[in-house]
């Protein structure tokens, strides 16, 4: 494609200045090729010719009237005659007179009058006279039909321009050709570019969530500099496969990454249906942000129910069934960490260390999702979820106690109607609980339990109210645990 566009450039190149220069000849032809000109060049030929004639006759040195009888009896219109600085007799000779003495070359003049046109011709002449005196002779030649003349010089140049004309419109035929083609190659190589651009973009995008560069105000991954970040109040869902170890524990390396690969094929698409990112995949975790909470609480459920109904329809062969979920609010730190060679997007927040950590506490109270005081407060439709007080607690490391809740919209109809009857009677416990009335506190918890037997929240309560019964409860007794681990729950 390279030898061809060159040989194609070279070659039109050359044609156009070719045809430049056509086209400049041709132009000072058809300037110059007026009726006057071609008399002009038409007399100036004529008369040279007679003025060879002349010389032929002389022969001897013969006074003019002696050569006008000769030209009289040849039967010639020429006419001669030799005029000196002291003779001169019309304008005529005077204009000669001043430009031969000037210049040798020789002066002409057209006469044309009704009947003839006359070319007076006049040269600086030694024949004539002796010693060193100077003579000029005139020539008058009569011209003929001039117009028949000059109608056979313009036709010669007609066809000289029509020949130029078609040289020129080659040159550009080509020339626009070449065009053409460049036009096309440089719009198929700026749409080529412009796909590779996309599918670089594309790429970016997949290790570098554009909603990430959206928050960080960047147009392009390109735009990234270490060290750029920004402040924002979002929503921080961690979640986590249940028993993703034993799941995985008999298959193959490829068979692993197949599996989880597949769930988050689909986990994917709901987090930003519901106008959340993954920022992170943590193993078989990930950590999503949201700048709503009710956003993310919905994408949960949506990916809790999809495992349901997937479960149902492969008759409980779909291998991932369940997730645990933390859910915080509040305000995060997002930008770029890392070094020259390598820096990543990342959060940095108490929010997200507590989401994971409250990810991590499912499994003691038997939920699937729990949440934040702060996060319930964040909800615009806190109506709209079936939600219940779990535990009053002390993260790990603070000295601020944070109350977490259960949300359990995904869980099984019978079970949802359950810990809705309870509701009541548990939040009346925790009321006695905080006030040390331990036993009216596992009075309340007891009828809970027997209506949700296996509630893991109702039974860590009684052990805890048993606990203080037994022992007894110190003077600065705080009815906040102090825990954040699985381990400290009961």
């Amino acid at each position: 494609m390279g030898f061809i566009q060159s040989f194609i450039f070279n070659r039109t190149v050359l044609g156009l200045l070719i045809a430049a220069c056509f086209v400049v000849t041709g132009l000072n032809l058809y300037f110059d090729s007026s009726q006057a000109k071609v008399i002009k060049l038409a007399a100036l030929s004529t008369a040279k010719d007679n003025v060879d004639i002349i010389a032929q006759l002389k022969g001897s040195v013969e006074t003019p009237e002696a050569i006008n009888k000769k030209l009289k009896e040849a039967k010639s219109d020429l006419s001669l005659q030799v005029f000196t600085s002291s003779t001169l007799k019309d304008q005529f000779q005077r204009d000669a007179f001043e430009s031969l003495n000037k210049s040798p070359e020789p002066f002409y003049s057209m006469e044309v009058s009704e009947q003839q046109s006359l070319l007076r011709y006049a040269v600086i002449n030694t024949v004539f006279v002796e010693g060193d005196a100077k003579s000029y002779l005139e020539l008058v030649i009569p011209m003929g039909d001039l117009e028949a003349l000059a109608t056979q010089e313009s036709i010669k140049t007609l066809w000289v321009l029509v020949v130029l004309a078609i040289l020129s419109s080659v040159s550009l035929a080509i020339f626009v050709g070449f065009l053409r083609h460049s036009s096309a190659v440089l719009v198929a190589t700026q749409a080529q570019a412009l796909n590779e651009q996309k599918q670089l973009t594309y790429a970016y995008g997949r290790f570098f969530p554009h909603q990430f560069l959206d928050l960080l105000n960047k147009k392009s991954v390109l735009d990234i500099k270490l060290g750029d970040q920004t402040e924002k109040q979002m929503a921080v869902l961690f979640a986590d496969i249940r028993n993703f170890t034993s799941i995985i524990e008999k298959k193959t390396p490829a068979e692993s990454f197949q599996i989880i690969n597949d769930y988050l094929r689909d986990v994917g698409p709901i987090i930003r249906k519901h106008n959340g990112f993954i920022d992170k995949y943590i193993g078989d975790a990930i950590m999503a942000l949201f700048e709503k909470p009710d956003d993310a609480l919905l994408a949960t459920l949506a990916v809790m129910e999809l495992l349901k109904r997937a479960a149902a329809s492969t008759g409980g062969e779909k291998q991932i069934t369940e997730i645990g979920a933390g859910i915080n609010f509040g305000t995060l730190m997002v930008g770029t960490v890392g070094e020259a060679e390598r820096m990543d997007g990342t959060v940095i927040s108490d929010i997200a260390n507590s989401a994971s950590r409250l990810e991590s506490l499912n499994k003691s109270y038997g939920t699937h999702v729990i949440v934040s005081e702060q996060f319930i407060s964040g909800l615009a439709y806190k109506e709209r979820f079936k939600i219940r007080f779990l535990d009053h607690i002390y993260a790990k490391g603070k000295s601020n106690g944070i109350k977490i809740y259960e949300v359990f919209d995904s869980d099984p109809l019978e079970l949802v109607q359950k810990k809705e009857q309870i509701k009541n009677d548990f939040e009346k416990a925790m009321e006695c609980y905080r006030n040390r009335q331990f036993q009216e506190a596992i009075a309340l918890l007891q009828a809970c339990q027997k209506i949700l037997p296996q509630d893991q929240v109702t039974s860590i309560f009684i052990k805890r109210c048993e606990k203080y019964l037994a022992e007894g409860t110190p003077e600065n007794w705080d009815p906040i645990s102090k825990l954040f681990s699985k381990d400290d729950v009961t």
